[in-house]
């Protein structure tokens, strides 16, 4: 009987850890397939954020 629950816990440990696998391998897939569209939203989020520092610092745009 302990057998048998000892078999059926590492079955479950090994179902969790297949699980685990197979949403990492997802996640991985998704960012290769996005990666060049992330990092091309990025790159315009931080030229814009520059952009508007430029402007602050410059007092550009601000009005009085």
């Amino acid at each position: 009987m302990r057998n048998v629950l000892r078999s059926e816990r590492g079955q479950g440990m090994v179902e969790y850890a297949l699980i685990v696998a197979v949403i990492a391998i997802g996640v991985l897939a998704a960012l290769t397939a996005l990666g060049g569209q992330i990092s091309t939203m990025f790159n315009f989020i931080t030229s814009t954020l520059q952009h508007f520092q430029n402007q602050a610092s410059t007092g550009a745009g601000l009005s009085a």
